[in-house]
């Protein structure tokens, strides 16, 4: 049996301004794949489409809120921890995600 090394890592932030000159938080998701690094910017409104899809093909944890309890939003750096924590755990390597990925149900742009 032939097993995909897969490993995903949230390690930054990147802010961008949109053609409306609206500020944008996008996290850059970094992927070890078969001893190659890719990478991807990412805004949160995508991690949750995301974990839509994921939801239909396993069972996983809870999103991260974008709110603390006691503020509006959370600081950007726990909210990158936070997202880096919930992909750490749905598991990349599992064959059901990579058969989710493979059959085009996680799809990103």
């Amino acid at each position: 049996m032939y097993f995909v090394m897969i490993e995903v890592s949230i390690p930054s932030m990147e802010r961008e301004v949109d053609e409306s000159g609206k500020t944008k938080k996008l996290f850059r998701v970094e992927v070890l794949f078969n001893e190659r690094k890719h990478f991807v910017l990412r805004r949160s409104s995508e991690f949750q489409a995301l974990h839509r899809k994921l939801r239909k093909v396993i069972q996983t944890p809870d999103f991260p809120s974008k709110r603390n309890p006691h503020l509006r939003t959370k600081p950007p750096e726990q909210r990158r921890q936070e997202l880096e924590d919930y992909v750490q755990v749905t598991r990349p390597g599992d064959p059901q995600v990579r058969r989710g990925i493979h059959l085009g149900l996680i799809k990103s742009s």
